[in-house]
């Protein structure tokens, strides 16, 4: 779970981060390619004061000066019913009703922030003869002299990357370390009580029967302490196996075992609670299955499993188990007929005290297995899902298998 959380807070800050950072650079070219843009504009406008428009216009340009030389242009006509019209342009891949748009779309956002702005204009009126003319200029020139600042942008892009890739997992590691704390402290105090809890019980039960060999096992009292007390240790032997999935060196524990016989140990002697409670199960185990795991764990994954789907399957139901080996992973289905569980509280349901069905909580459920279950599963690497298909609930279980010959 910790995992999980300082990957998701991590993931979370280096997008945010990242996001932040592209439309910063993002920002950063523009305003380099706005300000060659103007650079551009103020070049040839300076160049123009020098050289008479009424020369440029009537040469159709082949008296420009030199800084036109390696720009592409248009030269509209302005009269005074604000009709335009091409004069002569250097476009050499474009139509005249491009331009002709372009030249509009330029005169009319002239005053009107623009993002990215492909063309720029200079001005020019004519006051005697009433005319008004616009030089549409390309930005082309301006763009490549701002391919340096993407090129170091891109860089800096990269390296930014970087950056918030390792100082997000610091500081999610940082911020998640309060909560591992007082997780660990948990973990470590239900240990604890369970250790102390467990010699108690044991007296208890061991007084509790000699007693009832004293004064008959017809006292119900006596009969109410022995329950009660079964429970409390059945509890307190479940906190103690969740204590131990959740340490680190459970890893060590794991070896190459037959796994289909592992799965049968579990399943034959639980034939004859099914037949009692008139269930029909199926069993469908792939012979000659190998895998490197932990034999007792595996065993206690399908008897938890197995367990659930016989308390909530009704009488005259069905459960089906199906296991094999299939591409390097190790696939077990428990199928049972029954109610279904609701979609809303399916990844809950492996949750530590939580109960789909609250009236079980006077039945020796008390919400621990298929948390369990889930624990065993993580510890090999694997996953465990529920879901409802047709009548039946599904437990999936699909474990990574090292070894298979």
């Amino acid at each position: 779970m910790i995992k999980s959380l300082q990957k998701r807070i991590s993931t979370l800050f280096m997008f945010l981060l990242t996001i932040i950072w592209l439309v910063i650079l993002l920002l950063f070219v523009n305003n380099s390619y706005r300000n060659n843009l103007s650079d551009l504009q103020q070049t040839v406008r300076a160049a123009l004061h020098y050289t008479t428009w009424d020369a440029f216009v009537i040469s159709n340009g082949q008296t420009s000066p030199s800084e036109l030389d390696h720009i592409s242009y248009c030269l509209f006509s302005i009269d005074e019913s604000n009709e335009m019209d091409i004069m002569f342009d250097t476009f050499s891949d474009v139509s005249d009703s491009y331009l002709l748009k372009q030249g509009k779309a330029l005169i009319s956002n002239s005053k009107k922030y623009v993002f990215i702005r492909r063309y720029v204009s200079v001005n020019h009126l004519r006051a005697k003869k009433g005319q008004y003319y616009v030089l549409m200029l390309s930005g082309t020139p301006a763009l490549k002299a701002t391919l340096p600042t993407i090129s170091l942008c891109f860089i800096l892009a990269i390296l930014g990357i970087i950056v918030f890739t390792i100082s997000s997992k610091a500081l999610s590691r940082w911020m998640v370390k309060p909560i591992e704390n007082t997780i660990l402290s948990e973990k470590k105090f239900i240990s604890n009580a369970s250790h102390e809890l467990k010699t108690p019980l044991s007296v208890i039960s061991a007084n509790a029967e000699l007693l009832s060999s004293e004064v008959g096992r017809d006292n119900k009292h006596l009969l109410y302490i022995q329950q009660e007390t079964s429970r409390m240790i059945s509890l307190v032997q479940k906190m103690l196996t969740l204590t131990r999935l959740d340490a680190p060196q459970i890893q060590n524990t794991h070896a190459v075992f037959p796994v289909d016989d592992a799965l049968l140990d579990i399943i034959y002697p639980m034939e004859s609670v099914a037949f009692e409670k008139h269930i029909a199960l199926s069993i469908d185990v792939q012979e000659q299955m190998k895998m490197d795991g932990n034999e007792s764990q595996i065993q206690n994954l399908a008897s938890i499993l197995l367990n659930n789907a016989l308390s909530y399957t009704p009488e005259y139901g069905s459960i089906e188990i199906h296991a094999h080996i299939h591409n390097r992973k190790f696939y077990l289905f428990v199928e049972n007929t029954g109610n279904p569980i609701p979609e809303e509280i399916r990844d809950r349901l492996f949750e530590r005290f939580f109960r789909a069905d609250e009236a079980r909580a006077d039945n020796g459920h008390f919400g621990l297995g298929l948390s369990i279950a889930h624990s065993i599963v993580t510890n090999h690497s694997g996953k465990i899902t529920v879901e409802r298909q047709g009548d039946k609930n599904v437990f999936s279980v699909t474990l990574p298998v090292v070894y298979h010959k």
